[in-house]
């Protein structure tokens, strides 16, 4: 739930920005590929931390802001 929110809320912050920037494009497919990365890098330690039971609350906070 928590991992969802700032899923939304960054995606949402990523959308605003490129609406800012459209005459850009260039920095707007690095911003893009670059928010995916980091996102998927994000779930994938949690879920890492998940499987390998050390999802101690306060730990999802150390794994998305590492």
């Amino acid at each position: 739930m928590f991992l969802n929110m700032i899923f939304m809320i960054f995606m949402l912050y990523v959308y605003s920005y490129l609406q800012a920037n459209i005459e850009n494009q260039v920095l707007d497919l690095y911003t893009i590929v670059h928010s995916v990365n980091f996102i998927w890098s994000t779930v994938a330690k949690w879920g890492q931390e998940k499987k390998m039971g050390h999802d101690k609350p306060g730990n999802i906070f150390y794994s998305v802001f590492d």
